[in-house]
């Protein structure tokens, strides 16, 4: 997948010309591509493969039994990346317990205590604030 950000009004005629002979065409419809509103304008998402969600790809299958994807922390939402935004929306919303909060690679240690959402917070208080 490519990501590609513009933001509006800012980009001059010929830099467009120039950017989209470096940018491959979607292919798919509508599908092949995501526009996600931010604050310098708007992202879009590009799948050159076909859709950018496409739940028989491996990107939104399951990684074993632990409720992970690739798709857990690059959300096609976020342009495929993490931001400390999101994963602190992640957070308020379910308590520190979605799936992008583990404590083998998303905490601030293996051993860090999760017990209580003020627990969760300080655990992965490196994810929250740097993601």
């Amino acid at each position: 997948m490519r990501i590609v950000c513009r933001q509006m009004g800012m980009l001059s005629a010929g830099t467009l010309l120039m950017a989209a002979a470096f940018v491959p065409i979607a292919r798919g419809g509508d599908s092949a591509a995501l526009d996600t509103e931010n604050t310098a304008g708007v992202a879009r998402t590009i799948n050159v493969a076909g859709p950018v969600v496409d739940e028989s790809s491996p990107f939104f299958m399951d990684l074993g039994i632990n409720g992970r994807r690739c798709v857990t922390c690059h959300e096609p939402t976020q342009n495929m990346s993490v931001t400390p935004e999101g994963v602190r929306e992640r957070f308020r919303a379910t308590n520190g317990s979605d799936p992008i909060f583990r404590t083998n690679d998303g905490s601030n240690s293996p051993l860090a205590d999760v017990s209580t959402p003020l627990a969760r917070l300080r655990a992965y208080s490196m994810l929250l604030n740097k993601a």
